[in-house]
Protein backbone atom coordinates (compact mmCIF):
# COMPACT_ATOMS: atom_id res chain seq x y z
CA UNK A 1 0.00 0.00 0.00
CA UNK A 2 0.60 4.10 -0.72
CA UNK A 3 2.68 2.86 -3.84
CA UNK A 4 1.35 5.52 -5.33
CA UNK A 5 1.99 8.21 -2.98
CA UNK A 6 5.36 7.28 -2.91
CA UNK A 7 5.07 7.55 -6.38
CA UNK A 8 3.53 11.16 -6.66
CA UNK A 9 6.16 12.71 -3.87
CA UNK A 10 8.76 11.20 -6.09
CA UNK A 11 7.62 12.70 -9.28
CA UNK A 12 7.24 16.26 -7.23
CA UNK A 13 10.73 15.92 -6.17
CA UNK A 14 12.05 15.11 -9.43
CA UNK A 15 10.28 18.47 -11.17
CA UNK A 16 11.16 20.22 -8.20
CA UNK A 17 14.85 19.20 -8.87
CA UNK A 18 14.79 19.66 -12.39
CA UNK A 19 13.58 23.66 -11.70
CA UNK A 20 16.04 24.23 -9.28
CA UNK A 21 19.14 23.13 -10.57
CA UNK A 22 19.17 25.28 -13.57
CA UNK A 23 18.53 28.28 -11.14
CA UNK A 24 21.17 27.42 -8.98
CA UNK A 25 23.89 27.13 -11.86
CA UNK A 26 23.75 23.41 -12.84
CA UNK A 27 23.19 22.14 -16.10
CA UNK A 28 19.80 21.39 -16.82
CA UNK A 29 20.72 17.34 -17.44
CA UNK A 30 22.14 17.01 -14.09
CA UNK A 31 18.65 16.23 -13.30
CA UNK A 32 18.78 12.89 -15.62
CA UNK A 33 22.14 11.65 -14.28
CA UNK A 34 23.31 9.49 -11.05
CA UNK A 35 23.68 13.21 -8.79
CA UNK A 36 19.95 14.09 -10.20
CA UNK A 37 17.73 11.23 -10.79
CA UNK A 38 20.09 8.29 -9.85
CA UNK A 39 20.76 10.00 -6.08
CA UNK A 40 16.80 10.65 -5.51
CA UNK A 41 16.38 7.22 -5.93
CA UNK A 42 18.75 5.93 -3.71
CA UNK A 43 17.51 9.25 -0.57
CA UNK A 44 13.91 7.94 -1.28
CA UNK A 45 14.30 3.89 -1.55
CA UNK A 46 17.17 2.74 0.27
CA UNK A 47 17.98 3.15 3.92
CA UNK A 48 21.89 2.92 3.41
CA UNK A 49 21.70 5.94 1.15
CA UNK A 50 23.83 8.79 3.17
CA UNK A 51 21.41 11.58 1.97
CA UNK A 52 18.91 9.62 4.18
CA UNK A 53 21.01 8.26 6.58
CA UNK A 54 22.55 11.73 7.29
CA UNK A 55 18.77 13.08 7.26
CA UNK A 56 17.19 10.65 9.75
CA UNK A 57 20.22 11.50 12.46
CA UNK A 58 19.16 15.13 11.58
CA UNK A 59 15.30 14.19 12.34
CA UNK A 60 16.00 12.53 15.59
CA UNK A 61 18.09 15.90 16.87
CA UNK A 62 21.46 14.53 16.04
CA UNK A 63 23.97 17.02 14.67
CA UNK A 64 26.55 16.86 11.76
CA UNK A 65 29.46 15.73 14.29
CA UNK A 66 27.38 12.93 15.57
Amino acid sequence: GGDNLKAAIFSAGFKEGCILLPLLGARAEVAFGPAGLGDLYVTSTSPFGRNRTMGEKLGTGKNLEE
